[in-house]
């Protein structure tokens, strides 16, 4: 790990990918905004933690929060229990939430969902085809896709749940 003035550079072992954050931390009371865009989400068919194929389609008609990270990365463990909350509030209106783990052993992951509690569901992409599907560079990114498969916010970076309920929660109503 690399610390230069307000630069944090964190490199995973052998995987390729850096995450680059001088935001603030998801678990602090402040958060990134997110981005807003509107382009088609992209077929992608990974799987699960049992090993079962799961794919994006399979998800339309509800609205889908993907959140791209690692166990390895800080401000993505910091953000599981928003995203846990988030999932919990608003599963029964449609949402989805889904976690992608990006590169890691499937029981690594397992262990880190079960002490976290995490009751979303987790998807396994040990090639990162997701990273460049989504086009996204750095971790944690979460991604709110709308009941048509519109991606429609990007946050490239940690979420709270105080952003995510004033920015993807109304997707739920549209």
């Amino acid at each position: 790990m690399l610390m230069v003035g307000t630069l944090l550079v964190v490199v995973g072992a052998g995987s390729g990918y850096a995450l680059i954050s001088g935001r603030h931390a998801a678990g602090d009371g402040e958060c990134i905004t997110a981005r807003q865009v509107e382009r088609l989400s992209p077929a992608l068919r990974l799987e699960d933690l049992y090993g079962t194929t799961v794919d994006l389609e399979s998800l339309r008609g509800q609205v889908v929060l993907l959140n791209l990270w690692a166990t390895w990365c800080p401000p993505c463990r910091e953000e599981m229990p928003e995203l846990e909350r988030f999932h919990q509030a608003h599963r029964e209106a449609g949402l989805v939430v889904v976690g992608i783990n990006i590169g890691e052993a499937p029981g690594v992951v397992a262990q880190f969902a079960a002490t976290t509690g995490l009751t979303f569901p987790i998807w396994l992409d040990p090639d990162e085809a997701s990273l460049r599907a989504l086009q996204m560079l750095s971790l944690p990114a979460t991604i709110a896709i709308d009941r048509s498969g519109m991606i429609r916010l990007v946050w490239a970076g940690p979420v709270c749940f105080d952003q995510l309920e004033a920015q993807a929660a109304p997707l739920l109503s549209e």
